[in-house]
């Protein structure tokens, strides 16, 4: 099976990878179905077999809060102004692509979009 490209998500003024893939409000008319829709990027990554889902999110904690900013492949977004995922609970494992492997930097839990919990999975001084 191919590795799956990641979700986005910028915490604690860094970006870093979404180990998974939180779900989309699929039934808020601010986020749209567009079946083939292509990118502009050299490699249309939401178009190949790295993608299954036919989207990459863009996500970002603010002030204790998951927002869903920006949507690239088949679901785009109608608002240029991010979306409190308040639809989703559960845990969210950050991840950092380092040194050839990815290490698991964060753990987040989540109710309803907001954040209840966090783990860092490694001290300051190991990360790079």
């Amino acid at each position: 099976m191919t590795i799956q490209a990641a979700e986005i998500i910028y915490y604690q003024g860094e970006k870093l990878d979404i180990d998974g893939y939180p779900p989309l409000p699929k039934k808020d008319p601010r986020v749209i179905y567009i079946e083939g829709h292509s990118t502009d990027d050299l490699i249309d990554i939401p178009n190949t077999t790295m993608c299954w889902r036919r989207y990459i999110g863009t996500w970002v904690i603010e002030g204790r809060q998951l927002y869903l900013c920006h949507l690239e492949g088949w679901y785009q977004m109608t608002t240029p102004e991010p979306i409190l995922a308040d639809w989703f609970s559960g845990t969210l494992s950050l991840e950092q692509y380092q040194d050839g492997r990815t290490v698991a930097l964060f753990e987040l839990k989540i109710d309803q979009g907001r954040v209840t919990s966090e783990k860092s999975l490694q001290h300051p001084q190991e990360r790079r």
